[in-house]
């Protein structure tokens, strides 16, 4: 026994609403997904600055110099030289 493939007009157009119901569907849900990522790396990025911030030190700043003994000595002579006035 064969089933004719024939549609009604009734029966296009409602699959002519149920693909454009899918379509409306899959847009939005893209759209949500793409708003929730975009999210997450936005708050991602704030928590990271300001982890960053409540964790800054003096030691983030500081570097180290070498200096000539020659230097240090001059500096030793000055500072006791002021430490007298």
């Amino acid at each position: 026994m064969q089933y004719s493939c024939e549609f009604t007009p009734d029966h296009e157009s409602d699959h002519r609403d149920m693909a454009l119901f899918v379509t409306f569907a899959g847009v939005l849900v893209s759209l949500v997904f793409r708003f929730c990522v975009y999210y997450l790396r936005i708050m991602s990025s704030m928590e990271y600055k300001l982890y960053d911030v409540q964790t800054v030190s003096c030691t983030d700043y500081t570097v180290q110099v070498e200096i000539p003994e020659s230097l240090w000595i001059k500096w030793l002579d000055k500072k006791s030289d002021l430490s007298f006035k």
